[in-house]
Parts: C-alpha cells; sequence; structure tokens
C-alpha cells in the first residue's frame, strides 16, 4: 500500500491509501473523479524529493508517460481550469 495526497479540483480532496503500483488515473478516481472545472492537460504529481510533473489526463490511457505508477507520499494536484479572457 501507498498513502499519498490528491489535491485541488477533485470531487473530494485528501489523503488516500491505494494499493502499491496504482497509476495516477486511480489516484483520481479515488478522489471522485475530475470536476466540470478540472484542468485534465495540466496534472501534477510532485514527489517528496522535489521533483514535479506535469501530465495529461485528458483521454483515459494506462500508457506509464501520461499515467505513471505513483509511489509513497506523492502529491497530485489537479488545478482549475480557467478560461482564456479576450
Amino acid at each position: 500500500m501507498i498513502k499519498l495526497m490528491v489535491l485541488g479540483v477533485v470531487a473530494r480532496w485528501g489523503e488516500y491509501s491505494l494499493p502499491s503500483g496504482s497509476r495516477l488515473s486511480d489516484a483520481i478516481a479515488k478522489a471522485g473523479g475530475f470536476t466540470e472545472s478540472s484542468y485534465r492537460k495540466g496534472v501534477w504529481v510532485k514527489h517528496p524529493d522535489g521533483r514535479t510533473y506535469t501530465y495529461d489526463l485528458r483521454k483515459p490511457t494506462k500508457d506509464e508517460v501520461q499515467n505513471p505508477v505513483l509511489h509513497d507520499a506523492d502529491v497530485v494536484i489537479v488545478p482549475r481550469w480557467m478560461r482564456p479572457v479576450l
């Protein structure tokens, strides 16, 4: 099992336990999924060592490049989609 945080614009943000080998999409699903205002193209994963990566989850995939395996103490951040001002 791993423990991680899912923060930002999801249905139920918080701390979650997931089985080892769980992917980014599994963490989002555990948090109740995206909302209408979630920015799916720019989901961040911050690792305990400070490395931060951005992923595009607009399309469901098992591809590790855009849907990586998560690790203990990772933090997933789903930002709010901001409509461009013209």
